[in-house]
C-alpha cells in the first residue's frame, strides 16, 4: 500500500469527532486517507470536508481543512492518502 505525506493533525474535537488539519498536499472527497501517531493508527475515506466553514471537494497544500471521523486520533498525528495501486 503506497501512502503521500498530505498533512498533519492541529486540533481534535473528541466530542465533536472533527479533526482540524494542516495540508501540505492535496485531498479530495474520495480519497482513503491513514492517519499515524505515537498510539494510533487509523485509515478512513474521506466523506465530507470543510474549509473556512464551509463544504469543499477538495483542498491542497497551505489549507486548514475540518474532517469528520469516527476513530480517535491525537493532535500532532501524521495525515498520509492513500495512493491508487498501479
Amino acid at each position: 500500500m503506497r501512502s503521500e505525506l498530505v498533512g498533519k493533525v492541529r486540533h481534535y474535537y473528541m466530542r465533536l469527532g472533527i479533526a482540524s488539519i494542516s495540508l501540505r498536499g492535496r485531498v479530495k472527497v474520495g480519497d482513503t486517507v491513514r492517519i499515524i501517531g505515537t498510539h494510533s493508527d487509523y485509515t478512513q475515506k474521506i466523506r465530507f470536508m470543510e474549509k473556512n466553514h464551509r463544504q469543499v471537494e477538495s483542498a491542497m497544500g497551505g489549507d486548514n481543512i475540518a474532517l469528520k471521523l469516527t476513530g480517535r486520533i491525537k493532535e500532532h498525528d501524521i495525515v498520509y492518502k492513500i495512493l491508487a495501486e498501479e
